[in-house]
């Protein structure tokens, strides 16, 4: 579409240098339509880009939620994540500060109690239609061991850590949402239930009174690969 960057009408009326009344108004029509044109590309690339951002927006949100896993303090008990989207890519961070919420057991002390940044990713939230697995990017702790032992159940539609007991607190980070996290005391609770058919039901763990350092060391992604 023409665009006219001039319009020559001349210096005084009637002076015989324009390019007279209908030529000139042929140019400012062309030139209407062709800025319409670009105004209408413009928006359709903002309406682009509000859509890509909210997208991205989406990808890197952020779920947070504090949990307090009760108990023994010398036991470590299982807490469920329930649900998600198995064929995205979940990453799951439990941090603590030493001086977070905990037993004095722990450490027989009221400050420094135990810290722990754990880093965790996979995928899980379906039962079947894809491959499933996990694995451990980052395991740090401090004064007393938090982290026993984790892995998928509720036939992969879920995912479990075990955590050490006593009222302490843990915070819990994934990009996707962390609506429905529990944690059980005890095999004789029901994680699960299939209505249709009771061999499909599913039980928690027992506590634990060690940490599974074999599971652990297998799925610690080693640096440089």
């Amino acid at each position: 579409m023409a665009f006219y960057p001039t319009i020559n009408t001349g210096t005084t009326p009637e002076d015989g240098k324009g390019d007279g009344l209908r030529t000139n108004m042929r140019k400012l029509i062309a030139n209407d339509n062709h800025l319409k044109s670009h105004i209408a590309a413009n928006d359709n690339t903002i309406s682009n880009l509000k859509t890509d951002v909210t997208a991205i927006r989406s990808e890197l949100q952020v779920y947070k939620k504090d949990i307090i896993v009760n108990g023994d303090p010398d036991k470590f008990y299982m807490v469920v994540i329930h649900r998600g989207n198995q064929y995205k890519l979940r990453t799951l961070k439990v941090h603590r500060a030493l001086g977070d919420k905990a037993p004095y057991e722990w450490n027989n002390s009221n400050t420094h109690k135990g810290s722990l940044l754990l880093d965790i990713f996979g995928n899980f939230g379906g039962w079947g239609g894809v491959s499933y697995d996990w694995g451990i990017l980052s395991f740090q702790h401090a004064y007393t061991t938090q982290f026993a032992q984790a892995g998928h159940c509720n036939h992969y539609m879920a995912f479990y850590l075990m955590l050490r007991g006593g009222g302490a607190i843990y915070h819990m980070e994934s990009n996707q949402h962390l609506n429905n996290v529990k944690v059980y005391y005890s095999s004789q609770e029901k994680i699960f239930s299939y209505p249709k058919n009771s061999i499909y039901d599913r039980y928690a763990l027992d506590p634990l009174t060690s940490v599974n350092t074999t599971l652990i060391n297998s799925k610690i992604v080693k640096k440089g690969i």
